[in-house]
């Protein structure tokens, strides 16, 4: 994918939430050995967020939720012109596994992506 993406000057990168120390919680920065500061820095000079699970027994990943939840730090947030510091950015959801439950986990992910600012793209 990433050579489609340089076809159209794109450039792309993977973050596994699994692969960093994310703790819990709502703030931007949970304190020593959180590794969410340097990941929201990233996150907030992308124009997109591909945010991908698998579904665990109908429900996103803890992982999956645990970037939501992070998220939330962003609600207070605005730009210059008082709209939430997110928008304007595109989300997207990806749901990989069964289909089991997928319409749940796309639309409890795309509503909390929303909620904090990203704009979701029709079909995303």
């Amino acid at each position: 994918m990433a050579a489609e993406f340089k076809e159209h000057q794109v450039s792309s990168g993977i973050l596994r939430i699994a692969d960093f120390n994310v703790k819990p919680g709502v703030l931007k920065d949970m304190g020593e050995s959180d590794q969410w500061p340097a990941i929201r820095q990233t996150l907030l000079s992308a124009d997109i967020l591909v945010l991908s699970t698998p579904i665990w027994v109908g429900h996103p990943s803890s992982l999956a939720q645990r970037v939501l939840e992070r998220l939330d730090a962003e609600l207070s947030e605005t730009d210059e012109q008082g709209r939430p510091i997110l928008f304007g950015k595109v989300g997207l959801v990806a749901v990989v596994g069964n289909e089991d439950g997928a319409h749940h986990v796309i639309a409890d992910l795309g509503q909390g992506l929303s909620d904090v600012g990203f704009t979701l793209a029709a079909r995303g």
